[in-house]
């Protein structure tokens, strides 16, 4: 028979102690992966060890609805879950996020200068911005996240203080109000010119940026809505001021035919025509005195294109033409236009070429001229 002697003893001691040690150093890095899975900054993260959260099939027990609007949304991937919870809040707003907005370049430098309200949300992890409009997430927090076991799924709630959005979104339009009033200060004292259309122009587009806010805010809080509503304008009032500076800004239009020896003709006057309906869609005067400031100049020719093995006749078309200020002397934006049409005869040929054209002018050129204006500094 073996005799246990002392130091036995102290080896089965120290064994009997190291092993649930070591037994729960191993079953911390199983559910590591469960618990340290931090999706935004402050939210918490448990794995199912039995009973689950209130708040997954009853958030408004843990948040109560007075003061927080919270969604959970769940998925077997965590941060799907995320994407979705954060999608609920924003429907209860009415709205529908279906793709990821660009705001335009002028108003990306505004909000990089300070001039307007920047729509931040530090709160939601970065990988989800990229999935939804950050300005649906103005206010949103991942407030906890947890995973069933069970079923092999993430639950997540996100969670709006309704306290804190509200003075958000109140600081935010009354910033934006304060741009709106300095943009559309001193047009009774300056000529008027494209810059002060730009200025208007921006203001509406940001006046648009605070309908939206207003009616968030009026959802977070009535009353402090209905006070902010009071004191701004709407893009309708701004676009129609809009219109009336647009009509006080005459711009001639002139197209002739390339060759210097001819007459002015029905296909230089169709192109014309059809700069002109685009000019008067955004407000503008136009005519044919060339002594106005603002002078769409150009030529247009056409060309016959012989083409081997076919029955059809082709023309060419060529449209060259600038945006010029006059008074500076400054080409603001050129505009080029070119392709071929066929018919049975020249003739035919030409007089689809010219259709052609008009048609590329009404829409390309619209296009190309709302982006010069964007493109405009506004100071």
């Amino acid at each position: 028979m073996y005799k246990v002697t002392s130091s036995c003893k102290r080896k089965i001691v120290c064994f009997n102690v190291r092993l649930p040690i070591l037994f729960c150093c191993l079953m911390a890095l199983i559910c590591i992966p469960f618990v340290s899975c931090a999706s935004a900054p402050g939210a918490k993260n448990t794995a199912s060890l039995g009973k689950m959260p209130a708040w997954v099939t009853m958030p408004s027990l843990v948040y109560p609805s007075e003061s927080y609007f919270s969604a959970v949304g769940e998925d077997a991937d965590r941060q799907t879950a995320e994407v979705s919870a954060t999608h609920g809040i924003a429907s209860l707003f009415g709205q529908n996020i279906t793709s990821v907005t660009v705001a335009s370049a002028r108003m990306e430098q505004a909000r990089k200068d300070g001039k307007v309200a920047a729509e931040q949300s530090s709160s939601i992890n970065q990988n989800i911005q990229k999935q939804v409009n950050q300005s649906e997430v103005i206010g949103v927090e991942i407030k906890e996240t947890w995973f069933n076991t069970a079923e092999k799924k993430w639950y997540a709630v996100a969670v709006m203080d309704k306290a804190k959005s509200a003075s958000l979104y109140e600081s935010m339009i009354r910033k934006n109000n304060e741009e709106i009033a300095s943009l559309t200060a001193d047009t009774k004292a300056e000529t008027v010119s494209l810059e002060t259309y730009v200025k208007y122009d921006f203001a509406a587009e940001i006046a648009g940026v605070n309908d939206t806010y207003i009616k968030r805010l009026t959802i977070i809080n009535f009353d402090k809505g209905s006070a902010v509503r009071k004191i701004s304008v709407t893009e309708a009032d701004e676009r129609a001021h809009l219109y009336k500076i647009a009509q006080q800004i005459p711009v001639t239009v002139h197209i002739t035919d390339a060759a210097e020896d001819s007459a002015p003709s029905v296909y230089s006057a169709s192109a014309s025509s059809s700069f002109s309906e685009v000019i008067s869609s955004f407000g503008f005067n136009t005519g044919s005195d060339m002594n106005e400031r603002y002078v769409i100049s150009g030529t247009v020719s056409f060309e016959n294109v012989p083409v081997s093995a076919s029955d059809l006749q082709y023309q060419r078309y060529k449209l060259d033409s600038y945006l010029t200020d006059t008074v500076t002397g400054e080409k603001l934006m050129p505009f080029a236009a070119s392709g071929r049409e066929g018919a049975k005869t020249a003739a035919d040929a030409k007089t689809r070429a010219s259709a052609a054209l008009s048609k590329k002018i009404k829409s390309d050129f619209g296009s190309a001229f709302t982006s010069y204006l964007k493109q405009l500094s506004v100071e």
